[in-house]
């Protein structure tokens, strides 16, 4: 575990990894998981939904421009992004520990610093979500 947790620290979304294999989230509970979930001074997570894949439609005026409609540069989601679990059980509050808050600080940190360098292109969309840089397919960043 220590060394699977160690090779995700090296990557953007590491928190994502570290999230769902500290609590036992499903992915799409763990991309669901936005910061008004999470309560970081007291300790605790709200699973409330999950985050649903993507279906595009291709935006090109005119006819389609010869690539599939998730790969369409002007697509549009035809699917919404998020749904409440499925059952009243699958809505739990999870107790986080201290070395998970401690790295979900750091991610909240950086997080801030790219929103910040992003500007009017930030799409924040949560914490599996936990904010997502531009152009990044959901799923693939947090």
């Amino acid at each position: 575990m220590q060394s699977l947790l160690a090779e995700a620290a090296k990557l953007r979304n590491s928190a994502r990894w570290v999230v769902a294999l500290a609590l036992g989230l499903r992915q799409g509970e763990a991309l669901g998981l936005h910061w008004e979930d999470v309560d970081l001074d007291a300790g605790y997570a709200r699973i409330r939904k999950n985050r649903l894949r993507p279906k595009y439609a291709h935006g090109c005026d005119g006819g389609p421009c010869g690539r599939k409609a998730g790969y369409c540069p002007k697509r549009q989601q035809t699917c919404r992004e998020h749904k409440s679990t499925k059952s009243r059980a699958g809505r739990r509050t999870i107790g986080l520990p201290d070395p998970l808050i401690k790295i979900l600080r750091q991610h909240q940190e950086t997080q801030e610093r790219e929103r910040i360098a992003a500007g009017a292109d930030w799409e924040g969309k949560g914490v599996g979500s936990l904010g997502e840089r531009p152009g990044c397919a959901p799923g693939t960043c947090m």
